[in-house]
């Protein structure tokens, strides 16, 4: 795991462009950069596959997701609850209310 932080997002994308120029151990297991909206995940696409001529095998989940699957890989029998307290879900939990 690698932590950058920066108040200048150039510096920032060229720390993690050097992380993702060298390849990982597998080729199958995509690299996760945690994002906190879609905006930033496009830019960072973008701007990674300007550098590195592709940006392929990157998945970029949210904070939350992260939250989720690491709740769900400690707690596996109550990761079906995680769902219940997601907005989508819990609109209509309160609307049946």
């Amino acid at each position: 795991m690698y932590l950058y932080k920066s108040n200048r997002t150039e510096r920032l994308l060229s720390a993690l462009a050097r992380v993702l120029a060298t390849p990982s151990g597998d080729p199958f297991h995509p690299e996760t950069v945690v994002v906190h909206s879609p905006g930033i995940q496009r830019w960072l696409s973008f701007e990674l596959s300007t550098r590195l001529g592709v940006c392929a095998g990157v998945r970029f989940p949210s904070p939350q997701e992260v939250i989720d699957e690491a709740f769900a890989a400690v707690l596996p029998e109550q990761a079906a609850e995680v769902g219940l307290w997601a907005p989508e879900t819990l609109e209509w939990a309160i609307l049946d209310v």
